[in-house]
């Protein structure tokens, strides 16, 4: 997510070197390069909420649609 980051900082950079205007390059690119910062910054720092266990989910030996076994009455 970090590295995604600094794709509309490339952006930016190709619209000053051809002519764009920075007005465009900032509103546009920059913006666009923070948002993916701050969603790369929370996700990495995200924790579980409190009170929140996770559990295995529970395995069973029977295939989802087979037939029941009459044996398990």
């Amino acid at each position: 997510m970090l590295i995604d980051a600094i794709v509309p900082f490339g952006d930016a950079f190709a619209v000053l070197t051809h002519g764009g205007s920075l007005t465009t390059a900032l509103g546009v690119h920059v913006s666009a390069a923070s948002l993916v910062l701050l969603t790369a910054v929370m996700l990495l720092t995200e924790r579980p909420a409190a009170g929140s266990v996770e559990r295995p989910a529970a395995s069973s030996s029977r295939r989802v649609g087979a037939a029941p076994d009459p044996s398990d009455a």
